[in-house]
């Protein structure tokens, strides 16, 4: 066998470990983004359930989140759906939305994709 050849199939499974890894990453990252989204969320529920007007509630959450808070504008929104009724801190699903999964069939077809 060639060193070339070698070193070409080297380079390819170094790629593909780092796309698996990058995969998990990008998974964990939104996955503690929409907890975190969620918390915010579960705050803003009860701090309106306590009569809190959206612009205290932002003024408060500002203080405690910096710059991890939600924008003014959703607080706002959010406030609105709880007042209307609304009990889930979670996105509603709605059509065009990326669904992420990782698993071992995602995992074997990037893998395939890159052989």
């Amino acid at each position: 066998m060639a060193w070339w050849y070698s070193q070409l199939h080297l380079r390819s499974y170094r790629l593909r470990i780092n796309i698996l890894i990058l995969l998990r990453v990008v998974s964990t990252v939104r996955s503690m983004m929409d907890s975190s989204r969620s918390a915010q969320r579960a705050v803003i529920q009860f701090l309106r359930a306590e009569e809190e007007h959206a612009s205290q509630i932002y003024s408060r959450m500002k203080e405690v989140y910096g710059e991890q808070c939600i924008a003014r504008c959703a607080i706002f929104r959010w406030c609105q759906r709880y007042e209307a009724g609304r009990v889930n801190i979670k996105d509603l699903p709605r059509p065009g939305q990326a669904h992420v999964v990782t698993n071992s069939a995602t995992i074997s077809a990037a893998d395939e994709l890159i052989r």
